[in-house]
């Protein structure tokens, strides 16, 4: 039996800024990761890595709003919160 591994954040957003993969869906699947995922131990290490920014608007976009997304579901399921979540958009 092969055990899934969940890829970091980082590693799947630069699948976005490469346009390799759409950015709704490093989003979506983040997301079905962070939930099957259940406690801080095994969450931490998938948002502990920064993502990279993009000098394009959508992506610098999208960006901010998974920063914001991983700054609201680390406080409110008690994982520490990495400090590049408070990076200047």
């Amino acid at each position: 039996m092969t055990v899934y591994i969940p890829p970091s954040l980082a590693e799947a957003w630069n699948s976005a800024i490469s346009r390799q993969t759409a950015p709704e869906m490093v989003l979506g699947n983040f997301l079905d990761d962070w939930r099957r995922l259940k406690n801080a131990t095994a969450r931490q290490p998938i948002v502990w890595q920064p993502i990279e920014d993009s000098q394009a608007l959508e992506l610098h976009r999208w960006a901010c709003f998974l920063a914001a997304t991983v700054e609201y579901l680390t406080v409110r399921d008690n994982v520490p919160t990495p400090s590049w979540v408070h990076w200047q958009c």
